[in-house]
């Protein structure tokens, strides 16, 4: 899908009461970013209410003065915008999209699917969608399969491919294929993923990459973030996170890292690694129950172009 044309523009209104008359040159907004201000009615009879309108190139808070003193304060509102260029894909139906992996370096988009019945058509595989609408699909290999998940889904500058996989016989595992016709390799095993992993308990709930290709990976029930270089060498990034944790994205311009934590909430890590700080309460849909066999699952985060989630 291409990305939405962000509003030119932001408009932020206050409506007040003069007691003389209004003409735009009267009024003032202070806003760094503030571009235009209309005043309507103009001219306006004494005590008439007014509204004053500021144009911005960016979201904030304007204050309004009229002769000099201020007459009060809005936030701004994005302004209406027509959205276009949308791509749609189609690929055998009756699956779930369970991770989007996008690279800044490229154009494709890759998606891991999962369906709990039926794996036939690729319908469990991941698949490479391209910006003209066509789609590519991972070869069957004997680790998937019914019950199987790609959790983790990154793709690198030079478009390979990591899915991090959370039940099966490669359950806690990070595979590497070279590109989506390839069969995959293990990349790095479930002893450097999780230790002594608990049979039967998916670890790996997420996964996102840097501009120099590091993988970044939230192992949700020991609550920590690992970080695994394009030579597989793996390392704990953050740790003391709690459980679970789970949709890590990581800004390729400042490095700043973020995920969702067990209460659901969005969380930001610093560049270079180290201790967690709340960003945001969010209320982001994973699951929570530890008893569940998708615990730590759900929701993933992304970031566009200008660095939002």
């Amino acid at each position: 899908m291409a990305p939405r044309p962000r509003p030119a523009s932001r408009a932020v209104a206050l409506a007040i009461a003069l007691a003389t008359l209004v003409v735009p040159a009267a009024a003032a907004a202070q806003s760094a970013t503030t571009t235009s201000i209309t005043a309507s009615p103009s001219p306006a009879t004494a005590g008439q209410p007014v509204t004053l309108t500021a144009t911005t190139s960016a979201p904030g808070t304007v204050t309004f003065t009229y002769g000099g003193q201020t007459v009060g304060t809005a936030p701004t509102a994005g302004a209406a915008a027509t959205a276009s260029g949308f791509t749609q894909w189609h690929y055998i139906g009756n699956s779930v999209a369970h991770r989007i992996a996008t690279n800044p370096a490229r154009t494709d988009l890759y998606v891991s699917t999962y369906n709990p019945d039926d794996c036939g058509g690729g319908r469990c595989w991941t698949k490479r969608l391209a910006p003209d609408g066509g789609v590519s699909y991972a070869p069957n290999e004997s680790w998937n399969g019914l019950y199987v998940s790609v959790t983790g889904l990154a793709v690198a500058s030079n478009g390979t491919i990591y899915e991090g996989i959370f039940n099966g016989s490669a359950q806690n595992t990070i595979r590497k294929r070279t590109s989506i016709g390839n069969v995959s390799t293990e990349f790095v095993s479930s002893t450097s993923i999780c230790g002594t992993c608990t049979a039967g308990q998916g670890y790996i709930t997420g996964m996102t990459i840097d501009a120099n290709d590091n993988l970044y990976v939230t192992n949700s029930r020991e609550g920590k973030i690992l970080k695994v270089t394009p030579d597989g060498v793996v390392s704990t990034y953050a740790s003391g996170l709690g459980s679970p944790i789970a949709g890590p994205v990581i800004n390729h311009s400042t490095g700043v890292l973020y995920y969702i934590d067990g209460n659901r909430d969005i969380n930001q890590i610093r560049a270079g690694g180290g201790a967690a700080t709340l960003l945001t309460e969010a209320n982001c849909a994973i699951e929570t129950n530890p008893g569940s066999g998708w615990y730590g699952t759900g929701a993933q985060l992304a970031l566009d172009s200008a660095g939002f989630i």
